[in-house]
């Protein structure tokens, strides 16, 4: 019910119209808060929560918003328990809850109940035991983010090394062309085929697909971003997801892993068949330049003679948790500063706000800007320590670090993307740095930011270990994914039931 402008009378909204309400604040609060503009998109996201309280969809952008600008004290006045969205109500995008909690139980549960949302039912594009005669294998990747984006560089140099006397690489791209990126030229150049799809609906997509005939079709978005729905047709024989936790559906048949990210015991949590390569789940390009030009501490405003920790990380996936370890760091160590990525204003103030409430001096939170990437790179190494967050790990951002030379530490949890920074770690020879709980992180923190000795023989380790580990041997990945890709395929073609497979050395 609500008051006319004459406010004399009430107005009875049917529930049509109040869905139309609802719509109407949601969609104008995904615009603001695209286009960053956060204060206005809370506005408009509360407007729409006051005629539908309940609404977890809702409740979830809300929360996503404040993890996204750090407004941690506003999360605390939100009226339902966080772990609960998405589990007992309507699903949710499983996705923007990695960075709330660490529990691959609950994140299973939410992704199988957005995936009968997303998903629906598999329409009937291909026999479910349909087998090209194609000369090659088929593979297709299929992703709005092959281009200068985090998954571009990631992968784009194991899409080049691919074996085309074996395999014909398609890629399907959702995104704009743009002849002035990088990465998305690179690729244009080395794979076979480069379709740019990006108006294109997902059914049309899905039947080129099946024109193709295309083998294995690979996943490279999940839930994230503006997820298209092409995996809802049967697009291929074999369905695989690489980058990311489990999606929930019947519709992949398995997902790309290692027995870091997911090991024995979490096994269960995941509805795919597993593929468990040596090494890491985690494709690496070693082929990315690293700046020459030097950066200095002066060019990106960080004082001389400070110990710098450091975190490039997306700010939702900062918490108070770690967040009050780092400040506890600043305050032991003399004249050390905390480095983040810049991402705006808001979020800025705000984790300057609590750095102070920590007893903290905020000027020692320095915030720094998106360059180019040879350049991001080159600028690592002004750092000492990189401090990883907890729930979500660094990803691509944890290989940056270090391909460029940086020490990081991390503390592995139980999901997927909270084991992340481990499964790279490891494939580069550091366990050491990798913890298991917030007391050993802060005391290991601790110990290197106190000894140069230490610090050094990591770095010096680091730089050894790069060129022979497996974490930066993209031949070997390239060679490890391609075996798994015939074995799956082989698999499929000799009836066998679809089941969890693992690639040795």
């Amino acid at each position: 019910m609500i008051y006319s402008k004459k406010g004399l009378r009430n107005i009875s909204l049917s529930n049509q119209n109040v869905k139309g309400l609802v719509n109407f604040y949601t969609t104008v609060g995904d615009f603001l808060f695209k286009h960053k503009d956060y204060n206005l998109a809370r506005v408009s996201y509360n407007k729409a929560l006051k005629i539908d309280s309940k609404n977890h969809n809702l409740l979830t952008k809300l929360v996503h918003l404040e993890k996204s600008i750090c407004n941690w004290e506003e999360l605390k006045n939100i009226k339902i328990s966080l772990k609960e969205l998405g589990i007992h109500s309507e699903s949710i995008s499983p996705f923007t809850m990695f960075a709330v909690e660490d529990n691959p139980r609950r994140q299973l549960m939410r992704a199988i109940r957005f995936s009968k949302y997303f998903f629906k039912k598999d329409k009937n594009f291909l026999e479910k035991k349909t087998c090209f005669k194609n000369d090659k294998l088929k593979i297709g990747y299929f992703s709005e983010d092959l281009n200068k984006h985090p998954v571009g560089y990631q992968i784009s140099q194991v899409l080049k090394l691919h074996n085309r006397k074996k395999f014909e690489i398609y890629i399907y791209s959702f995104s704009d062309y743009d002849k002035n990126d990088e990465i998305q030229s690179y690729l244009i150049k080395s794979v076979d085929y480069f379709k740019h799809l990006k108006n294109v609906s997902d059914e049309d997509i899905a039947e080129l697909a099946k024109k193709d005939k295309i083998d294995i079709a690979v996943d490279l978005m999940g839930y994230t971003g503006n997820t298209r729905k092409v995996f809802n047709y049967r697009i291929s024989p074999i369905k695989i997801h690489l980058f990311g936790g489990t999606l929930g559906s019947k519709n992949i048949d398995y997902i790309i892993a290692d027995k870091i990210v997911i090991p024995k015991d979490k096994r269960k949590y995941y509805s795919e068949n597993l593929i468990y390569l040596p090494g890491t789940y985690m494709p690496t390009n070693n082929n990315l330049e690293i700046c020459n030009q030097k950066i200095t501490k002066k060019n990106m405003k960080l004082p001389e003679n400070s110990f710098i920790f450091c975190n490039f990380n997306q700010s939702f996936k900062i918490s108070m948790e770690e967040y009050e370890i780092w400040m506890r760091l600043l305050k032991k160590i003399n004249k050390s500063v905390l480095w983040l990525q810049g991402s705006n204003e808001i979020t800025q103030y705000n984790l300057r706000k609590e750095a102070e409430k920590c007893g903290v001096d905020p000027q020692r939170i320095i915030f720094t800007e998106r360059i180019e990437k040879n350049k991001h790179l080159a600028r690592h190494k002004l750092a000492d320590l990189f401090l990883d967050t907890f729930n979500f790990n660094a990803q691509s951002t944890a290989s940056d670090c270090l391909w460029s030379g940086l020490p990081l530490i991390t503390k592995i949890g139980s999901q997927f993307v909270a084991r992340s920074a481990a499964s790279q770690l490891t494939a580069v020879g550091l366990p050491e740095l990798i913890t298991r709980t917030s007391y050993e992180y802060e005391k290991l923190a601790l110990k290197i930011a106190n000894d140069p000795n230490l610090l050094n023989k990591l770095k010096n380790k680091l730089h050894r270990n790069k060129k022979r580990c497996e974490l930066f041997d993209t031949k070997n990945y390239t060679k490890n994914l391609e075996n798994a890709f015939t074995m799956v395929h082989n698999n499929y073609i000799s009836g066998k039931v679809h089941k969890d497979i693992f690639i040795e050395k």
